[in-house]
């Protein structure tokens, strides 16, 4: 089957492995304080586009838009960063590798922060000629963005972390955090 899942060898057996009322009310207050900051975190982004908005010239607003436009480009692996995350450590999970987990989280962090420091480097050298490029009004913010969707990838790997422990408040703390920031 898909994923990994090995169907239940009787109707019976599937009957029981079908999750009880109480654990599906279990599993949404568990995952209740998750929703809650990512409500906040989004409703903290309108909020600050709205006064960012207002602050600046038509040209500073355009410029801006098009460096969050470059940051959710270089954010995207993110999204597949945190399946990939919660997937490996699911699994070793489930095979009672614990201490893979630590390992390997400890290594891909190291890895994750020289990432981001030779981003840092890359993008003092070009964010001339990426400015120039999207027609910005200067250079100031590329090398910002750069190592930011960097940083967002680093980010990414520690909320997968969190999703696979089920630590959904830890998590939650996250996103506020981020939202705040």
């Amino acid at each position: 089957m898909a994923l990994g899942v090995e169907a239940p060898a009787t109707a019976g057996a599937a009957a029981d492995a079908l999750p009880s009322h109480g654990h599906t009310r279990a599993a949404v207050r568990g995952a209740s304080p998750l929703a809650f900051a990512g409500v906040v975190a989004n409703g903290a982004n309108v909020l600050v586009t709205l006064v960012i908005a207002r602050e600046l010239s038509t040209r500073g607003y355009g410029a801006y838009n098009q460096l969050i436009a470059l940051f959710f480009v270089l954010s995207m692996p993110g999204s597949a960063l945190v399946v990939g995350v919660v997937r490996r450590v699911t699994q070793w999970q489930r095979l009672g590798q614990y201490e893979q987990i630590a390992a390997w989280s400890a290594r891909i962090r190291r890895i994750a922060i020289l990432a981001i420091l030779g981003i840092l480097v890359v993008g003092l050298i070009i964010r001339g000629p990426v400015a120039r490029e999207l027609s910005l009004p200067g250079p100031g913010g590329v090398t910002e963005v750069l190592t930011a969707g960097a940083a967002w990838c680093l980010l990414c790997i520690d909320r997968g972390l969190l999703q696979a422990s089920r630590l959904y408040r830890s998590l939650g703390i996250n996103l506020l955090t981020e939202g705040l920031l």
